[in-house]
């Protein structure tokens, strides 16, 4: 029965692979149609929100295929009613580097959903595809579902999961804390509290300065230039896998980004570039957040990390900043560096991130791609920073 079962799964999944298209290019017609889906599915604040980003993130990214967008439409009497759609990545595993998407939107009209329609979607996709869940049950099972028909069609992994990555806090304001809040509900304590708080970290500033290595500066820069490329060639190796980083995917990012703001910084050491650092402040609910969207240095140079978190530690603080969010990260160095700096995921009120992946044939060796303490990505990489404000 279950041979008959699954027989049936894949006979749908062909057909309605037959009525999906990549996209070449997305006319005025198709923006259209999917800003009325964006709409009609989430919402009115969704739809223009993407109408302001659209085109930058889905079409305009330095290491896009020359054949195709990495978009999958599915059309029924002449619409769209369902759309899925990604980012391209140049990844570096070992000494080689493979395509990837890495899936940021994907939904239907909600007449045309169902499992075998996604199950279709992703494995037309015939590069490796990553996706960060926001700790959704639903989605992981379609995603492991996925896994199962794909391992069936055709030889490679049909794994999913690669890790969970928690969101780290950095307290500059006690008051914006609900766990404080709770203990000290009389706002004089409240405020004596803070004032501490305050002291303390004028004197945890002072012992991070005195820890910063003579000759290290960083400065703030409108673009990124060639020191980013000279600086990836010199670092890459450090990394097993990770999402390449030069000029130009910095660039589109971070500077070409419609709506967000990107204040960035090079470190530099006797004038040669050592690593970058990119920031954003946020207001959300009542609360002013910094938030370390970018970084990368030598995995082997704490000293280069312990820097650069400690500049923006100061840098949100002169900016009147209550938190300080980071992603969680398995390279050693940097997770020192952190520790050391105050971050910890007790505070973070948010759900952590999961990230999982396949791919059609093993083009990335899996004891890589689905092994989290191989991998080093951030915010930057992820769907929601993308987002305006």
């Amino acid at each position: 029965m279950s041979d008959f079962k699954g027989e049936c799964d894949l006979k749908m999944s062909a057909y309605l692979e037959s009525k999906l298209s990549f996209a070449t290019e997305v006319t005025e017609e198709d923006r259209k149609q999917l800003m009325d889906l964006y709409r009609e599915v989430w919402d009115e604040k969704t739809s223009a929100a993407m109408e302001k980003i659209f085109s930058w993130k889905f079409e305009s990214s330095p290491f896009m295929p020359e054949d195709r967008l990495p978009l999958l439409f599915y059309r029924a009497e002449g619409r769209i009613v369902a759309f899925l759609g990604g980012v391209p990545y140049l990844v570096k595993h070992g000494n080689q580097y493979q395509h990837m998407v890495w899936i940021h939107d994907g939904f239907s009209h909600p007449s045309y959903r169902s499992k075998n329609l996604w199950v279709s979607f992703k494995m037309s996709l015939e590069n490796p595809v990553v996706v960060g869940v926001a700790g959704d049950e639903s989605r992981k099972e379609m995603w492991r579902a996925m896994a199962r028909r794909q391992a069936k069609k055709s030889v490679g992994s049909g794994q999913t999961d690669i890790g969970t990555y928690r969101h780290l806090v950095r307290m500059l304001d006690l008051r914006s804390s609900p766990r404080v809040k709770r203990l000290l509900r009389v706002r004089p304590l409240i405020s004596l509290a803070n004032l501490l708080w305050r002291g303390y970290c004028r004197m945890f500033r002072s012992w991070q300065v005195r820890l910063s290595e003579e000759g290290l500066q960083i400065r703030e820069v409108n673009e990124f230039g060639d020191e980013i490329n000279r600086l990836w060639e010199k670092i890459k190796d450090d990394y097993e896998i990770i999402p390449k980083r030069t000029d130009a995917y910095l660039n589109w990012r971070f500077v070409a980004h419609p709506t967000n703001r990107y204040p960035r910084f090079l470190l530099e050491c006797e004038g040669e570039v050592k690593g970058y650092l990119v920031l954003r402040v946020l207001n959300r609910e009542g609360e002013r957040i910094g938030r370390i969207v970018d970084l990368l240095a030598s995995r082997r140079e704490e000293k280069f990390y312990r820097a650069l978190i400690s500049f923006a530690v100061e840098y949100f603080r002169e900016r009147q900043a209550d938190t300080i969010q980071v992603l969680e990260t398995t390279c050693p160095e940097l997770k020192k560096a952190l520790r050391k700096n105050g971050f910890s995921s007790r505070l973070s009120k948010q759900r952590p991130m999961i990230l999982q992946g396949w791919q059609r044939e093993e083009c990335i060796p899996p004891e890589l791609l689905f092994n989290q303490d191989s991998w080093y990505f951030t915010y930057a990489d992820s769907d929601g920073e993308m987002l305006p404000e």
